[in-house]
């Protein structure tokens, strides 16, 4: 990574924590304490899921998911992990590539951007499972999913009127 993309990614992080704190201030100075208290737990999540996820030795992916959650606008990406395997550095190359894939045919299938979120949520216990839930207008969805082609297995895509789950699995 160059340092100016390395500055440009920690500018970018340090003014969304600012803007969370902010909220968490102007709550608190106007009295709204449950509101205030409850950005804290979501920022306090938010961090350990971050921490979580750089635990899984997957470095390529970690990065690929950290900078495209921080640097695509126009996409809400979050994440959130629920899995005890740590060492997933012998599918980190099909994570990335399987994940830059999604972005793009979802950057490439798109019409109006409104409302678009991708959610990618990592499990398993003793295969990985990626579950990515992209929250896409559904006359995006048809485009969307004929296009999409994977390095790992594809056990399940779902659709309905708001959402397109698709569900991954590592062996």
């Amino acid at each position: 990574m160059e340092r100016q993309q390395f500055l440009q990614w920690l500018r970018q992080y340090r003014h969304d924590l600012m803007n969370d704190l902010q909220i968490v201030q102007g709550y608190g100075s106007m009295g709204k304490h449950e509101k205030s208290l409850n950005k804290v737990n979501d920022l306090i999540e938010r961090l350990k899921q971050e921490r979580l996820l750089q635990t899984l030795n997957c470095d390529e992916f970690v990065f690929w998911l950290l900078s495209t959650s921080l640097m695509e606008h126009e996409l809400n990406i979050t994440f959130s992990v629920n899995t005890d395997l740590t060492e997933l550095s012998a599918f980190d190359e099909k994570l990335t590539n399987d994940g830059q894939a999604i972005v793009s045919e979802l950057e490439s299938s798109i019409v109006a951007w409104t409302d678009v979120s991708v959610h990618v949520a990592i499990e398993g216990e003793e295969e990985l499972l990626l579950r990515y839930d992209i929250h896409l207008p559904n006359e995006d969805q048809s485009d969307f999913i004929k296009r999409l082609s994977f390095s790992g297995e594809c056990l399940q895509v779902v659709q309905n009127v708001e959402k397109v789950s698709i569900t991954l699995i590592y062996r």
